[in-house]
């Protein structure tokens, strides 16, 4: 018998404006979200964004119904 996953993996953007953080978006692949992340990095840096305190990248795991 083969192995079945119960999870699959959710990977979101998380950014913090100075209130806490929250997820911007989600996808299901690491290169949904990588994307967006440097599009935020990449306007935090061009200084449209001077409120962003921090970004990252996070993953974690959902149950499969």
């Amino acid at each position: 018998m083969a192995y079945v996953r119960k999870t699959k993996d959710i990977w979101e953007l998380v950014t913090d404006y100075g209130y806490g953080e929250e997820v911007e978006l989600w996808g299901e692949t690491y290169e949904d979200v990588k994307g967006d992340y440097d599009a935020y990095i990449k306007e935090k840096t061009e200084g449209y964004m001077p409120e962003l305190k921090s970004i990252r990248i996070r993953k974690r795991r959902e149950t499969i119904a």
